[in-house]
């Protein structure tokens, strides 16, 4: 008997391939590309605490509950190192890969299915989602599973498949409040083709109530949430263009000017075109609307236009760049999918030749490739050597130097110490830019005559920052000194450390000098230090804080030295008093003993 011999699909090997490069590329960024600012404020306020129940937390977006709850598994098995907390994101490349995949083997063009595959597979700011601590990795790949199951039921209606669709759009909603539209107009499409269908399917019928209507009214009900408590503060209402689709692709493409207006434009318009030219030659238009073409033209023109109703009738915020990220995925295999149908249709294979600039997409990847910054982060950046310079003469048993820079740095500079079990200073950022730090890291654009207080020590190519350091360390003069007493099992909600009369000091430059032991048995016991110059009517004029539970997760042993200094800046005229106190925000009982003091800071 002849033997017949097995032939390897060449088309799989070439996926294999691209995907096997995606994969390798993705685990390098996980562990090499610096925590971003929105990562660790999800690592600070809802993983380490363990508090991302969305409803029993602060009402804020930067809580992707389904990365919220993977990334607090991760950090209980692993630790806070940041390829354990981005795990959860990377588990979810197989998934995108293996969805994108099934959804190209449904164009009937080989050269189509290749050029969708690249185009997203390929896009490197999209795909880099899939290497960070966010949900929007997540919410992607679920999104791509979640059509490819609803396009499976439209071609085989068993209730199975449209059970699978629903729930994992639902999973990607979790992961992404954005996709909410998305699964509405899912519902809508799913409700339409069983009241098309003669006899009604009642099993249809009930999936989409229990794994569609209900769970799309417990993500309604999360966003209302937010919303009731202000916390739809992302995007802003400019217009939908401007502020989603223009920083959508200005960010995926790493471009200005122009560029973020005419591709959008020119994909849309050709995407609209296609998909029209298709409705006009399509002879069974009711067989055909439950195709692949116009279940993703109807899922991204209804987004778009869903964007837009919610702006302009309701003042939602327009979604800006990442969180509106979905509509590039919709965008691709919207118009790849068009020309694949023309082409049948037609019979005219040359149809797939005008998607052949798509091939743009994997030859930016090449251009911009890396494995040392976020594009949608890329201001986050605080550079390990920036680190070591500013900590190389740091003495155990001493404050750190100062550092001043932008609020939105604090959580980065607190993790770089969190990781090293450092207790650097907090980021000085109340005045910013200042001049009374010992280092800054600033845009020397932004620091007006920098040069006669400062020298540049370093520089960051990727941030554009600088590294400056005081030409002259400033006389340091104690003017107090407070030693309050040891208190054990302390369960007050505030332990004051030091309080009184600041009326001497006004107009004087002032840092607070902590040498503090605090002992707790909570991981972690979310507390800061506080010093807090009042008026005459208590109204806060200077508060300064170092927040405990971001720079170490245990207390518990011997507790955890803080040796730190808190910078003041200059206090005003009308200062009345003063306030040095820890705050035990969650009021779990503590241990604490040490002493404060109060310096004068006198610039030379």
């Amino acid at each position: 008997m002849q033997r017949v011999k097995s032939r390897v699909n060449p088309e799989i090997i070439f996926y294999l391939l691209v995907s096997l490069f995606v994969c390798i590329l993705l685990i390098a960024r996980a562990v090499k590309v610096q925590m971003a600012h929105d990562e660790l404020a999800t690592f600070f306020y809802y993983v380490q605490s363990g508090k991302f129940n969305p409803f029993f937390t602060s009402a804020d977006t930067n809580n992707h509950f389904l990365n919220s709850f993977l990334t607090w598994i991760s950090f209980s098995v692993f630790g806070a190192q940041p390829w354990a907390l981005r795990l959860p994101n990377l588990l979810f490349i197989p998934v995108f890969l293996f969805s994108l995949y099934k959804i190209c083997s449904l164009l009937e063009s080989r050269l189509l299915r290749i050029i969708t595959f690249l185009a997203v597979s390929c896009c490197l700011h999209l795909v880099e989602f899939l290497a960070l601590s966010r949900g929007y990795g997540m919410s992607l790949s679920l999104l791509l599973l979640s059509i490819y199951f609803l396009i499976r039921w439209f071609k085989e209606p068993h209730y199975k498949y449209l059970v699978f669709s629903l729930l994992t759009i639902f999973g990607g909603c979790l992961a992404n409040l954005a996709l909410i539209n998305v699964f509405a107009l899912m519902i809508l499409l799913v409700v339409l083709k069983i009241l098309a269908d003669k006899p009604l399917n009642g099993k249809s019928i009930i999936a989409i109530i229990v794994a569609g209507v209900l769970p799309l009214l417990f993500i309604l009900a999360q966003v209302l949430y937010i919303k009731q408590h202000q916390g739809l503060v992302a995007g802003s209402s400019a217009g939908m263009w401007k502020v989603t689709i223009r920083t959508l692709f200005g960010y995926l493409f790493e471009t200005s000017g122009p560029y973020p207006d005419i591709i959008p434009a020119v994909l849309f318009i050709a995407t609209a075109l296609a998909f029209g030219a298709v409705l006009l030659v399509s002879r069974k238009l009711r067989i055909f609307i439950y195709r692949p073409a116009p279940v993703f033209v109807c899922l991204l023109f209804g987004s778009l236009l869903t964007i837009i109703v919610l702006g302009r009738i309701f003042h939602i915020n327009y979604p800006d760049d990442r969180i509106g990220s979905y509509l590039y995925l919709l965008a691709i295999p919207a118009l790849t999918f068009s020309l694949d149908e023309l082409a049948s249709i037609r019979r005219k294979k040359s149809y797939a030749l005008f998607a052949l600039p798509l091939l743009l997409v994997p030859l930016h990847l090449v251009i911009f490739l890396n494995t040392s910054y976020s594009v949608w982060y890329k201001n986050d950046v605080i550079p390990e050597r920036f680190y070591d310079l500013i900590m190389h003469d740091s003495k155990p048993g001493s404050p750190p130097p100062t550092v001043a820079a932008h609020g939105l740095r604090i959580l980065v500079w607190n993790f770089m110490g969190y990781e090293r079990n450092t207790h650097v200073n907090p980021v000085y950022f109340t005045t910013y830019p200042s001049y009374l730090a010992d280092y800054q890291i600033v845009k020397i654009s932004e620091v007006p005559g920098w040069q006669k207080l400062y020298d540049t020590i370093a520089f960051d190519a990727n941030s554009g920052r600088h590294l400056l350091r005081l030409k002259k360390a400033p006389e340091i003069q104690e003017i107090a000194a407070f030693n309050p007493p040891e208190s054990r099992n302390c369960d007050r909600e505030f332990y004051m450390l030091a309080e009184g009369d600041a009326r001497d000091w006004a107009g004087k430059i002032l840092q607070v000098d902590l040498d503090v032991l605090v002992k707790s048995a909570e991981e972690p016991f979310t507390s800061r230090i506080v010093a807090d110059i009042n008026d005459i009517s208590h109204q806060s004029l200077i508060y300064e804080y170092i927040q405990l539970d971001w720079l170490c997760f245990d207390f518990s042993g011997n507790g955890q030295r803080f040796c730190n200094t808190l910078l003041l800046g200059k206090l005003p005229e009308n200062a009345r008093s003063f306030k040095i106190y820890l705050w035990s925000i969650d009021k779990k009982p503590y241990d604490i003993k040490g002493k404060v003091s109060v310096k004068e800071r006198i610039m030379n």
